[in-house]
Formats: structure tokens, sequence, C-alpha cells
């Protein structure tokens, strides 16, 4: 956060919550958590838990459906004395000396994965109480930007790898771009996805839209984010990390994440199958995506009225009588009816 370490982060806020050890996790979607910084853990001990007891975690499932920047207690999870006889609790809880903790939820996004903090005492310790979940839950949103910031850093500078389905640049209010080290991504043809890149400036196809981005950037360069949907693309545009402002002090960071390729292909296969229009399979991505319709009729330039027409046609093309059974045989790859 700013000059501040992670690791001495990481310390005053366990000391802070009442904790005598903690750690940050971070999980890609759909994987497990992995332990990337630790506070008064026995290293051996955190790679026994990265090794494969990450997956055994029996609170895994739960903290997987606690919401963003949110705190549970450990034991509200899952009481010590119901997991006392597994593999897990004595490999884990006791010899790395884990009695409780409290858990929250830094961050939940495609762009940077799942991550969460949690603050632990040992069996010589009395249980955290509900008081010290609330501590820990102020702090989230705060620690949410830095360790944004901290990824986005380390994949411009090349200390992690670029994620896939990501396009990062530093963008001034006129819409001009500098782009990091994905040159491929920049020279793509993006008209597919709502805008163009003409030169070294971000072209929305829907002029409205290029007024909201460059209130965006504005606002950006004033320190507030903006989280924005055009077309399929998901779009954030925040302040410059702080060790990336040699770019100055009029442009904001911009992060582009690309829809995944399997709901693309979903919905080129779906359209080719049933003949949809080119406006048709457009209207399906959006759908796909789990845009409402208002929200759809909005990103794609049209009235609501005018989308519900189109999706009657489709469904009738289609063969199914509602537009959730049509989406779920889309995202499925069922094309017969």
């Amino acid at each position: 956060m700013g000059e501040y370490p992670w690791d001495s982060l990481l310390r005053d806020i366990g000391e802070w919550v009442g904790g005598s050890k903690g750690m940050v996790l971070g999980m890609a979607q759909g994987s497990s958590y992995g332990s990337s910084l630790n506070w008064n853990h026995d290293p051996q001990e955190l790679d026994r838990y990265n090794s494969h007891y990450n997956k055994l975690d029996p609170r895994l499932p739960f903290s997987r459906k606690t919401a963003l920047h949110s705190c549970q207690l450990g034991q509200q999870y899952v009481r010590n004395e119901d997991i006392a006889d597994t593999e897990y609790f004595d490999a884990i809880s006791l010899r790395g000396n884990v009695c409780d903790s409290v858990h929250g939820i830094i961050a939940d996004d495609t762009e940077i994965g799942r991550h969460a903090i949690s603050i632990q005492r040992g069996f010589e310790e009395d249980f955290f109480e509900r008081s010290h979940a609330r501590q820990l839950q102020a702090l989230l949103m705060p620690l949410e930007q830095a360790v944004r910031d901290s990824i986005r850093v380390a994949r411009v500078s090349g200390d992690m790898a670029p994620a896939e389905r990501l396009l990062y640049a530093l963008i001034d209010p006129g819409l001009n771009l500098q782009c990091f080290d994905r040159p491929e991504l920049a020279a793509q043809d993006w008209r597919d996805y709502g805008f163009s890149i003409e030169g070294r400036r971000f072209v929305p196809d829907n002029q409205r839209h290029a007024g909201v981005l460059e209130r965006a950037v504005r606002l950006g360069i004033s320190g507030h984010a903006s989280n924005l949907r055009i077309g399929r693309l998901e779009i954030s545009i925040s302040a410059v990390p702080a060790p990336l402002g040699w770019a100055g002090d009029n442009c904001a960071f911009l992060s582009v994440c690309l829809p995944d390729s399997k709901n693309r292909t979903a919905t080129e296969l779906f359209a080719l199958a049933h003949d949809f229009s080119d406006r048709e399979q457009a209207i399906l991505g959006e759908l796909l995506g789990g845009a409402p319709m208002r929200d759809a009729a909005s990103q794609l330039g049209m009235g609501y009225e005018t989308l519900r027409w189109h999706v009657k046609n489709m469904c009738h093309k289609s063969g199914y009588a509602r537009r959730e059974a049509m989406v779920l045989a889309a995202l499925t790859g069922e094309i017969s009816t």
C-alpha cells in the first residue's frame, strides 16, 4: 500500500485484529486457495498446505460462498470438533498450530481472481469474536485496491506472467493509449467487441460510450475507479499505481478484460446453427455474458423494446419458447430442438 511493504502490512493488520499469524490467499477461477504471503507461519507448514492440503480444506466451500468484502469466523464455517478426526486437521491445524481464524474476501473478479486474508490464532489462545471480524472487514475495500495495484504492476513489469485475456494501458482524457507489453492484443481487430484502436486512440463504436469513457478517465485521474461493460468487454479505469508514476499526472490506468473464448465459440456455433444475423449473434453474446435485458440493450445501442423483438425472433428461429432456455442451450452447446 504505497511504500508499505506487504509483509509489514499483514503483520500490522494481524496484530490490530488480535491474531498471532496470518496469510493472504489467492485463487484462480474454479481452483483452490494458495498462500502467497504469510506472517508468523513456518515455511514448511505453508509448503505442506500449498502442496495439496489446500484442496482438502473443509472450510474452502464456505469461503467460496462468502461475499466480496465480507468476513466470517473460521468456527462459523466449520467447527474444530467436526473435523478433529480428519487428516487435514492433524496435518494443518495441529501441526501448524492454527485453532481459529477470521477470514475476509478482498477481491473477486475476472481481472485478478479471488483473494482473501486469514488472520489466525493458535490453540493456546481464545477463539475470535464477531468484533474481530468487523475490524478486519473495515479494511477489505482499501486492501482490494492495494492488491489490484500490486498485481497490475507485477504483470506490467514482467515479475508476474500476464493474464491471457487482459490488455493493460495508460489512457488520457482524449482516449489516447500507451499500451504495455502486449502488442499482439493492441494490434488485433477489436471491432467484434464494440470498439477499435485507431493509431493509439481507443474508439468505441457508440459515441455515447466515448463520452462515458472520457468522464471515467477524468475520474480515474482524480483517484476514483470506474468499472464498466461495453459490449462483451469488462473495462476498469482507475488511478495509475504509484510505481508507474513516471506516466505523468494526466492519465489513468486502463484494464480491458476480453470475454472467455468458450462463450465466443458457443455464440458463433449456436448462431450458425440457427441462421442468426450478425445483430442477433451480438445480442446472444450479451445474453451469454449474463447481462440483463435492459443492460444488453444499452450496451448494444438499441431500445429495450427493439431488443425484446429481436430476442423473440431468435427464440422462434432456435425453437425455444423462453429466452432463458435458449441461452442455456447456447451455453451447453445444444443446437437441436
